[in-house]
């Protein structure tokens, strides 16, 4: 009886533990977890990038749905998902939803000339390369493209979104 007991105690410990680590883990579904960086806004005529401090904050929490975008110019996963967040942009951009997207782990002047190729006109945060790995670390997010839906309070609502998923959670969001 008394090792019963004690197998109870050990086991009710351990799966209050267990939850404990899912609520941790799952923390994200709650709220976006701000970072700000210095960002590459372009560069001039001698090739020196110009840069201001930028902050998630600056975009999220502010009334609207916002997709948030990690990649970098030389994922080719990264690269495919551009012609769904284009048509995703085309349908729903606007006063109620808006795209940013992230270029991290990469050079600067990479993902300017990838953001040219591909003709992404919604907002980008162009990283520096001593900054490029602020957002990924603050996320915790080992792999990209990595998509994640923000509510306009700030409530994460999607994350690992790819493909069809990505509009089907936006139509869903917006209520179409």
């Amino acid at each position: 009886m008394c090792k019963e007991k004690n197998m109870f105690a050990i086991t009710k410990k351990w799966t209050l533990l267990a939850a404990l680590m899912l609520l941790s883990l799952s923390a994200s579904a709650w709220n976006y977890r701000n970072f700000g960086v210095k960002a590459v806004t372009g560069f001039d005529k001698n090739g020196k990038a110009l840069t201001q401090n930028v902050s998630l904050s600056d975009y999220v929490g502010k009334g609207k749905y916002v997709l948030i975008d990690f990649w970098a110019s030389w994922c080719g996963p990264c690269r495919a998902e551009v012609p769904n967040l284009q048509a995703i942009y085309k349908q729903y951009g606007g006063k109620d939803f808006e795209i940013v997207s992230v270029a991290v782990w990469d050079r600067p002047m990479d993902s300017w000339q990838a953001i040219k190729e591909e003709g992404m006109t919604w907002t980008q945060i162009v990283c520096t390369e001593q900054d490029s790995q602020v957002p990924t670390r603050v996320y915790g997010i080992s792999g990209i493209p990595y998509i994640i839906l923000v509510a306009p309070d700030g409530k994460v609502i999607g994350e690992r979104l790819r493909g069809y998923k990505i509009e089907e959670a936006v139509r869903k969001a917006l209520g179409k």
